[in-house]
């Protein structure tokens, strides 16, 4: 008789039962004692095959360095073969047992053993062995059925155990890809350092949301736009994920032309809203926007506008933090030209800061409301430091600020600041 050909779901089910190559385990040593025991049969053993050897997870009687035998020796293979349990009286002259090489050199002669099992799949057999011819009882089989079904409970909770780290583990993996790639995206979104600008100091601080897992577009950005002049500039998109950074992208490089061949920010905000409609029809993509340009060839001169955005906020020397008001207007990318300039001069040691709504929509620790743009103003106050340079610390302790009082944040929080140190320059 020919040789059956290896079953591969059954290997299948033998590797994920990952018993193969495992160390002996108490509560198979159990099973295999308590079958000899109850069976009055001198040895017992569990073993697992693959398309090769089978393996000896657990043995009785036998010495414990014996772990395993190839399966052209194994008895094992008879019950895997047939599909059925196989109770020989004397395996010398029992047809499918008799041709067995080893059955001398073992001096066995009665063999019982039932399917070990996985997923219906029989990885093997829980076995017991005795060296004298002998008749096995219909209790002697219930009782290696029974035995064999705990063996494979147990096997069946490992392979789910197994499975599900590996299923975590992979979880992890991926998600952990995915937050790397989040992140680089996130920071491409980011100017990769700020510029010198003379006569200010300039400084930004940014915390994603929550969920690392979403993009949400929240950016800030700063750069020359001209002999001596400069803009800064903080945004919001619409949306999360690739469209949202996809905005962003569109909204940074065009707020970055537009500002070298437009006059002034009202032109620059209606140049980027065009941008926006020409790029796209999606019905509600828009952006929301607070640009600011510099002016250092006099002392520091602001024009600004606002689209849909927060005001911007002026710190005075002594840490009074008061929004400059006017300049308003609508989001970009909904089609108007309403949008106003605000101008001011700054004053040496005063700090315009920009932030985006992340801030002042933080749920408020221990409490069912928003931090809102008076709390915020208050904690900006309590951030200032009046020194040369601080506005790094400001935006740092701002940032800190905010987290301290504020639960876990579920939407970006961005911070530009620029302190005049006109005197300095």
């Amino acid at each position: 008789m020919s040789k059956p050909m290896p079953d591969p779901t059954r290997l299948d089910a033998v590797r994920r039962s990952g018993m193969i190559g495992s160390p002996r385990e108490a509560i198979f040593d159990e099973l295999t004692k308590a079958a000899a025991h109850l069976m009055r049969a001198p040895y017992a053993l569990i073993s697992i095959m693959d398309d090769t050897d089978s393996y000896w997870k657990s043995t009785f009687g036998l010495p414990t360095s014996m772990r395993s035998e190839p399966v052209a020796e194994s008895f094992c293979q008879y019950v895997v073969d047939r599909g059925s349990d196989l109770l020989t009286e004397d395996v010398t002259v029992e047809p499918i047992t008799r041709d067995n090489p080893t059955i001398e050199a073992k001096g066995l002669r009665a063999w019982a053993g039932t399917a070990v099992e996985l997923d219906g799949h029989a990885l093997g057999t829980l076995c017991v062995i005795d060296r004298e011819v002998r008749t096995w009882t219909d209790e002697d089989h219930e009782i290696l059925r029974s035995l064999a079904s705990i063996a494979s409970h147990e096997i069946r909770l490992r392979s789910e155990l197994t499975a599900s780290k590996n299923a975590a583990a992979r979880a992890k993996s991926e998600s952990d890809r995915v937050r790397s790639l989040l992140d680089t995206l996130r920071t491409s979104l980011l100017p990769p350092s700020l510029p010198d600008i003379p006569g200010v100091a300039l400084a930004a601080w940014f915390e994603a949301a929550a969920d690392g897992d979403m993009l949400l577009g929240d950016f800030y950005d700063a750069f020359p736009c001209g002999e001596g002049r400069w803009s800064v500039v903080v945004g919001d998109v619409c949306g999360h994920g690739v469209e949202a950074a996809k905005l962003t992208s569109l909204v940074r490089y065009s707020l970055r032309s537009a500002a070298l061949h437009h006059g002034g920010p009202a032109e620059i905000m209606s140049e980027v809203d065009r941008a926006i409609r020409l790029d796209g029809s999606d019905v509600g993509r828009f952006a929301t926007v607070c640009y600011v340009e510099l002016d250092t060839r006099s002392g520091l001169s602001l024009r600004w506008s606002r689209a849909g955005h927060p005001h911007p906020v002026l710190i005075s020397s002594d840490g009074t933090a008061l929004p400059l008001q006017g300049a308003d207007g609508p989001p970009l990318g909904i089609g108007s030209s309403l949008w106003t300039v605000g101008s001011a001069h700054l004053k040496d040691g005063e700090t315009i800061l920009l932030y985006t709504d992340g801030l002042s929509e933080s749920h408020v620790a221990g409490a069912d409301e928003r931090l809102g743009e008076g709390r915020l103003l208050d904690l900006i106050a309590q951030s200032h430091v009046a020194a040369d340079g601080a506005v790094d610390v400001l935006t740092t302790r701002l940032g800190a600020e905010v987290q301290r009082v504020s639960t876990t944040c579920d939407d970006d929080r961005a911070v530009i600041a620029f302190t005049a140190q006109v005197m300095r320059a």
